[in-house]
């Protein structure tokens, strides 16, 4: 008994050396960055290396436009461009099977790509989200509502291959075609697009719990990649593959 005694008192007493923290006073400073602060030698040191480095490979020149591709709704040179690429990009990837692409207008975020020399840094601007090209296959029902929103939204870049009508008044997508086939032919269509609005990005709710093919490719090394991989410039054109109902 007297040994339990003792052994409960040395707990106590452990339990006392316990190191008890309390709050202390903080003085926060503002510290205002402009012009006016001055430059840390030491720091530009560390960081000259590095930004050397960084300026030679965004400044890598990877491929040519024949043309100034500009950006706008409902379809543009550098949106049919963008699409173009996309499908040809995942059909290598996918083995072939894919029927058209789509993405979305605010993944695009240059209003243009100027005639000339392009760089690897222009791509990351033009191109600066992590998404990656996903295989979505989607029934008659979902491809007309995903095409009612990308028509409610004035019109995204599609590939050659997929052509509808805007009806603006009702807000839906109108006399789709497919490679040439009427929508209702079709019992799935393989439709390549962003990750982003395959998870339901961009309010693309219908879309989401779709089975999905994550090529694992990102869209902007796709284009990386295509344009190391071209002989010649590349160019675009407009065949009113999105047009205004009549």
């Amino acid at each position: 008994m007297k040994k339990n005694w003792l052994f409960i008192v040395l707990l106590l007493g452990l339990a006392g050396c316990n190191r008890v923290w309390t709050s202390g006073p903080v003085q926060n400073d503002l510290l205002v960055v402009n012009e006016d602060v001055s430059v840390s030698e030491e720091v530009n040191a560390i960081v000259a290396p590095y930004q050397k480095e960084m300026n030679r490979i965004m400044g890598e020149v990877i491929g040519e436009s024949s043309m100034l591709l500009d950006l706008k709704q409902p379809e543009s040179l550098l949106s049919n461009f963008l699409a173009d690429m996309m499908l040809e990009v995942g059909n290598e990837v996918d083995g072939g099977t894919i029927d058209c692409s789509v993405l979305n207008y605010g993944g695009i975020r240059l209003p243009e790509i100027p005639k000339g020399d392009i760089t690897k840094g222009l791509v990351y601007e033009l191109l600066p989200f992590d998404n990656f090209i996903t295989v979505l296959d989607l029934d008659q029902a979902t491809m007309q509502s995903f095409l009612n929103h990308v028509a409610v939204k004035g019109g995204w870049p599609v590939s050659s291959s997929l052509r509808f009508e805007l009806d603006t008044v009702k807000g839906v997508a109108k006399n789709i075609r497919i490679n040439n086939q009427a929508l209702s032919s079709f019992d799935k269509i393989r439709v390549a697009m962003p990750d982003y609005i395959a998870n339901g990005g961009d309010n693309c709710a219908m879309l989401k719990g779709i089975e999905q093919n994550n090529t694992g490719l990102f869209m902007r090394d796709g284009l990386i990649e295509y344009l190391e991989n071209r002989d010649s410039s590349i160019g675009s054109t407009l065949d009113g593959r999105i047009s205004y109902a009549q």
